[in-house]
């Protein structure tokens, strides 16, 4: 199915053997581009150099990148981030911030789909608040709150177009009374530290740069650089000319890894492109039957209505298991992938995978 190279760059043998997850993370867990990202995105490190963000994550105990981090809690599901790492705030920048703390904690995602059956956003919701529940074990009368460190859970997702291509959404906790108090008093100022404790930022690619690999101009600088990546464009200029002055260090180093997770991603939409087209052509075909069969007992139009949506939606999730097959993934793994993508529960998988086997003889 898989070219054994793309442009010079031979594949891994397990190359499609791996999830688009996978591929994220076996680049963005590299510091020098996860520092990137944190220049572009955060704004107490925007006047940082990459450099220095880079060693700010050595400068930390035990603060090396966590891939694949848990977050158990007693009495509720195990929390899995894709990338988890705590970083320093370099002491000339401390003295400058209003507030008081030294570190930060944060929490990189890849969400290849963004509308799911849930608002992404209170996933990221609930991912930030388990990053700050984590940071205290016990809770007690005695038990101390100032050393909590903010959070930053930061999400990159890809988007169908629309309004949504190619922006950038930041939602953190706002003191909303300020026509009421003085807040330049200093119990105010002490209390207003939670506003910058808890961030949740969302990165909106256009995915048609997965296919177009045309990356325009204008963009936001995280944007910029992200679009790139994805599109595999590595010798652009831009990349040296806005973002890092050695990014062609990184690419003679990782080359590979980062062709790979762009090949990955765009061959993975393609196929998804062609299952949805094939998924959604017999899903209007059931659905209309079905819509026809339920119009006997409550009407033909509103029938067809219900069985033409149904449809779609079982359509396009066939198609999804269909692609994941197709690009070699086992029985578990699918289930593990969908139940992920469309919010269902293991029974709701399983039969989804029981009726695809059903069709497929």
């Amino acid at each position: 199915m898989y070219s054994k190279e793309i442009n010079g760059t031979e594949l891994s043998p397990g190359f499609g053997d791996m999830t688009y997850d996978a591929h994220f993370k076996r680049v963005f867990s590299i510091k020098r581009i996860l520092a990137i990202i944190i220049k572009e995105t955060i704004d107490i490190y925007s006047s940082c150099t990459v450099s220095c963000i880079e060693e700010l994550m050595y400068d930390v105990n035990a603060s090396s990148i966590q891939v694949g981090a848990e977050s158990p809690a007693y009495g509720e599901a195990d929390i899995k981030y894709d990338i988890l790492v705590t970083i320093a705030i370099p002491e000339d920048l401390q003295k400058t911030l209003l507030y008081n703390f030294v570190q930060i904690k944060l929490d990189l995602e890849m969400q290849r789909k963004f509308y799911t059956e849930y608002v992404l956003s209170k996933r990221g919701l609930y991912y930030a608040s388990r990053m700050v529940s984590d940071q205290i074990k016990v809770v007690s009368r005695d038990t101390g709150y100032d050393g909590i460190m903010p959070v930053y859970s930061i999400w990159i997702t890809l988007v169908e177009g629309g309004s949504l291509a190619n922006k950038v959404l930041k939602y953190q906790i706002t003191n909303t009374s300020n026509n009421t108090i003085d807040r330049s008093r200093k119990p105010v100022i002490r209390m207003d530290e939670i506003t910058q404790m808890f961030n949740i930022i969302f990165i909106c690619i256009d995915k048609k740069i997965l296919t177009e690999k045309k990356v325009g101009s204008g963009l936001e600088d995280i944007v910029e650089f992200l679009s790139l990546m994805f599109a595999g464009q590595f010798d652009d200029i831009r990349f040296e000319q806005k973002h890092d002055a050695r990014f062609k260090l990184i690419v003679d180093r990782y080359k590979k890894e980062m062709t790979e997770m762009a090949a990955y991603l765009t061959e993975m939409e393609r196929e998804r492109a062609e299952s949805r087209a094939e998924g959604l052509a017999e899903g209007r075909a059931e659905g209309l039957a079905e819509g026809l069969a339920e119009g006997l007992a409550e009407g033909l139009a509103e029938g067809r209505k219900e069985g033409l949506e149904r449809g779609r939606t079982e359509g396009e999730l066939l198609g999804t298991i269909n692609t994941l097959f197709g690009l070699g993934w086992n029985t578990d793994n699918a289930i593990k992938f969908i139940k992920k993508e469309y919010g269902l529960t293991d029974e709701s998988a399983n039969n989804y995978l029981t009726f695809y086997f059903d069709r497929k003889g």
